[in-house]
């Protein structure tokens, strides 16, 4: 039971990790988007690969700070690589649609591939270079 509990939380704090920096990256998106909407809304291809580099430059950012891996088990990292994009990429979704109902203004982070394309990315990173 305990070694499960140890699972849980390793994966909790890749995905708090992860959220929080991908909050941080949503706000940044917001302060540019109305500059750069014209721009991103005639290209899907464009805001993809922002996303994507965004989140590895973020993923490498957190290097710095946190250079372990949450997470110490190799097939759990493996596990964490597939499950906690896929739940960061729902939590910007659920978010989207929770702002469109309240009429506010949407970006591409709002919607569920974006939002896993930039967590995949920021999870690779991490995969890769944290020990």
């Amino acid at each position: 039971m305990e070694a499960l509990l140890e699972v849980v939380l390793q994966i909790l704090g890749e995905f708090l990790l992860e959220l929080f920096v991908q909050s941080l990256a949503e706000l940044g998106a917001r302060a540019v988007a109305p500059k750069l909407g014209p721009v991103l809304n005639t290209e899907r291809w464009l805001p993809a690969l922002g996303y994507t580099l965004l989140g590895g430059l973020s993923g490498a950012g957190t290097l710095h700070f946190w250079p372990q891996s949450l997470i110490h088990a190799p097939a759990l990292r493996v596990l964490s690589l597939i499950v906690v994009p896929l739940l960061a990429g729902a939590t910007m979704s659920a978010l989207g649609a929770w702002r469109k109902s309240r009429g506010q203004f949407l970006i591409r982070l709002d919607q569920f591939g974006y939002g896993w394309l930039f967590a995949f990315s920021f999870s690779l990173v991490r995969f890769i270079w944290a020990g």
